[in-house]
């Protein structure tokens, strides 16, 4: 919090623990037209906000998303990472769902796209991943997918 105050931002306080609830609770409070969800341990290479709002120049996008890389292990560890976890993710939910999986790391969403699913979603719940509910909910609008 303390990173978090040196910028122009507004800090949220959410009391219920979890992620879900969190990203829901900053989902719902979010003031821009475009939501980007990520994570505090994540690195990501030049141009990413830039590619992202690229991304949105269409009316039709709702949400795009893009793969997590692994970068604190050797790199043999980091290729096995990709491969085990990273490509197995989106391809098996990805097979389930019938198309990408928005990757809880590393997706943009429309504000108006969450104001349409926050009752629909299962934000009080920790058995449910945030990213895959989303998926499920806007799976036929998922339209990029950024590379890194």
């Amino acid at each position: 919090m303390n990173i978090a105050m040196q910028y122009d931002v507004h800090i949220i306080q959410e009391p219920k623990q979890g992620i879900w609830a969190a990203r829901a609770s900053g989902f719902t409070k979010a003031t821009r037209d475009i939501i980007i969800c990520t994570d505090a341990d994540a690195r990501f290479p030049g141009q990413w906000l830039e590619r992202i709002e690229s991304e949105f120049t269409s009316t039709d996008t709702i949400a795009v998303c893009g793969p997590g890389r692994f970068y604190d292990g050797s790199w043999i560890k980091n290729k096995l990472a990709d491969l085990l976890y990273m490509q197995v993710f989106f391809m098996s939910i990805g097979l389930a769902m019938g198309q990408k999986p928005l990757f809880g790391s590393n997706y943009a969403m429309r504000k108006s796209a969450w104001n349409d699913v926050k009752d629909l979603v299962h934000s009080s719940t920790e058995e449910v991943y945030d990213d895959i509910d989303l998926s499920f909910h806007f799976r036929q609008y998922i339209t990029g997918f950024l590379r890194s």
